[in-house]
């Protein structure tokens, strides 16, 4: 688990630890979507950013009568990473950015610092999509320089 007691990668090898060494992978941790600045579970001291995850309706893989039943998650960070990974999807729909790129505008879209419930505080912040966004649109935007 991410107990506020792990420090190093060494003690964080799942998920985060595996994500922060595998280029274009991030590790989102799940934050409160009253709270963005509260994590839903234990520390993650590895995720690069929080994303709001809470009480969000998904999907299941079953029917009744025909129709397509949903459920509503509590709290997990499937859902923050795939509002994650829209983003994402978006900010590439202007530009083929390198992993790299889209990386350094993620992090530069956060704001604050997230902490667990009982006020430790993580050393990251919460992901803002718009912000995101709007820096992958200037930078497609920038002319290209071409060399000789």
């Amino acid at each position: 688990s991410n107990s506020n007691d792990f420090d190093g990668r060494e003690d964080v090898l799942v998920p985060c630890g595996l994500a922060n060494g595998i280029r274009g992978v991030v590790c989102v941790a799940a934050t409160f979507a009253k709270a963005p600045t509260v994590l839903c579970s234990h520390a993650s001291k590895l995720a690069r950013f929080g994303s709001p995850d809470s009480d969000v309706v998904f999907p299941t893989p079953n029917k009744v009568a025909g129709e397509w039943v949903y459920a509503k998650e509590k709290w997990g960070s499937s859902a923050a990473s795939a509002a994650v990974a829209g983003v994402v999807a978006l900010m590439t729909s202007f530009k083929n950015f390198k992993p790299e790129d889209i990386d350094r505008m993620l992090l530069n879209a956060t704001e604050g610092r997230v902490r667990t419930k009982t006020g430790y505080e993580m050393t990251y912040g919460v992901l803002r999509p718009d912000l995101a966004v709007k820096q992958a649109i200037a930078e497609a935007s920038l002319p290209q320089i071409r060399s000789s």
